[in-house]
């Protein structure tokens, strides 16, 4: 972290701003650490409504969605140097997620309580990974507008950043605490509340 805060003080400093250096550390060390928080802030508010007894397992499904549909492009955009294959990948991650934000708001608003504070955490979720994926493309904006003349060159492989094991670890640690884990544990609970009343809803026989 000490390291981190050495490298934005020099960004902020009187000299030039490396915009992609700077576009890093924010996604690294803001979008996510808040986008995390935000989607157990979102977990807590489904088990406070008791998620399992009302839209179920099939809402807790597409939550799960939307967590690989954005941590997967975050987790290649911070594994590999960003490119024109990386942005399609952010992107299409982006428009899957916004897709499936939007089934899983119509699904629950029908099934149950929906509150304010929910709502406000769901602008975050939504709001968030758009934020990530145009700071990227506006500072790798150079790539795109190469294209097609200029010969491809590294522009579609796929090498590794220089991202550090260590924030690596540390942030696959924290989505795993913060999202895996709690998510997991919601579609476990509605399974388990489903099977349950299969029994009940079976028609007397006698």
């Amino acid at each position: 972290m000490s390291l981190a805060w050495h490298r934005l003080s020099g960004l902020i400093s009187p000299k030039a701003v490396d915009v992609k250096e700077f576009v890093d550390l924010y996604i690294r060390y803001w979008i996510i650490p808040l986008w995390l928080l935000a989607g157990f802030a979102d977990w807590m508010c489904h088990r406070r409504t008791h998620i399992e007894r009302n839209a179920g397992a099939r809402e807790s499904v597409l939550h799960l969605a939307q967590m690989f549909e954005v941590g997967i492009p975050l987790l290649v955009a911070l594994v590999f140097r960003i490119n024109v294959t990386v942005m399609a990948i952010m992107v299409l991650g982006l428009i899957l997620h916004e897709i499936t934000a939007l089934w899983d708001v119509s699904y629950a608003r029908q099934r149950r309580e929906l509150t304010a504070f929910e709502e406000h955490v769901h602008s975050f979720l939504e709001l968030l990974p758009i934020t990530a994926v145009t700071l990227v493309i506006g500072a790798n904006f150079d790539q795109l507008r190469a294209l097609p003349p200029e010969p491809a060159g590294d522009r579609f492989s796929l090498t590794l950043s220089t991202t550090s094991p260590g924030y690596l670890a540390g942030a696959l640690s924290a989505a795993v605490l913060l999202a895996g884990i709690p998510y997991c544990e919601e579609l476990v609970r509605c399974l388990r509340y489903r099977a349950r009343q299969a029994p009940c809803r079976q028609p007397d026989r006698q």
